[in-house]
């Protein structure tokens, strides 16, 4: 055999044990199993479980008037949420306002209703995150017949 076919024939082999080997050095096997500890979930929108601050009642002749201050939120919702707030009475809003954040003050108030019974009002207060709502919290204030009244809510 000449030196230059000799050479080729090594150079083939060579190659051959390279091609045959490469592919048991590139695999690879799992030898064990594993749990994933990532776990994935979704924030509710909750009603807000309380509310804290006071109102007062006022008369005046046959005028009436309502101030309702809201000093803050329990919300066991997620973080961020800002609170609408509307204050109904006789069946239909009186006034409408939205505390920021669970502990902004915020005060609705609305007067020179003609009136001469009892009147009982409504506070919904409901969580807010983007377009997502939760369920309302309402509080009902009842303002007696010709006398002030100032209360906690």
């Amino acid at each position: 055999m000449s030196h230059s076919l000799r050479r080729r024939v090594l150079v083939l082999v060579a190659l051959t044990a390279f091609l045959v080997c490469l592919p048991q050095l590139a695999s690879a096997r799992f030898s064990g199993q594993q749990q994933a500890s990532l776990s994935v979930g979704t924030a509710g929108m909750v009603a807000p479980s309380g509310v804290t601050g006071t109102y007062t009642c006022t008369r005046s002749g046959f005028s009436e008037g309502i101030s309702v201050t809201i000093t803050s939120v329990a919300d066991p919702g997620p973080a961020g949420a800002s609170y609408p707030l509307v204050l109904t009475g006789g069946n239909a809003p009186r006034a409408t306002a939205t505390a920021a954040t669970s502990t902004s003050t915020t005060t609705l108030s609305t007067s020179g209703l003609i009136d001469l019974g009892s009147t009982d009002y409504t506070l919904t207060v409901t969580s807010r995150i983007g377009g997502w709502t939760g369920d309302p919290l309402v509080r009902t204030i009842t303002c007696p017949a010709a006398q002030t009244r100032t209360g906690p809510l």
